[in-house]
């Protein structure tokens, strides 16, 4: 089923309206990232809706990641070890503060 794009046309973090077109590329299905100028956080956009990030995640990320419809060991590591790092960047970082989480 092709997913209805969603344009942001103001960043989700600060809701400015402040951004420029980042980077694009071929993963599966065409990605595009914006960076807001106004917090430097980098985000996609286009985007789908909450409906259909939640049908992605639940009927095809492990599929087609994992091979697997459970996650696997790996993929449960893997993801404790990105939390980890995340959680690391949050609480000690300094200065402007440039995550992407998504996709």
């Amino acid at each position: 089923m092709e997913q209805q794009k969603l344009f942001l046309k103001n960043c989700p973090l600060c809701n400015k309206s402040n951004f420029s077109n980042f980077y694009k590329y071929h993963h599966i299905i065409d990605i595009a990232y914006s960076y807001c100028n106004s917090c430097a956080i980098v985000f996609q956009n286009p985007t789908c809706s909450k409906q259909e990030w939640n049908n992605s995640y639940k009927y095809n990320y492990r599929k087609i990641y994992d091979n697997s419809t459970t996650p696997t060991e790996s993929s449960l590591l893997l993801q404790k070890l990105r939390a980890e790092f995340y959680s690391y960047i949050i609480k000690f970082q300094q200065s402007r503060l440039q995550v992407s989480f998504g996709c």
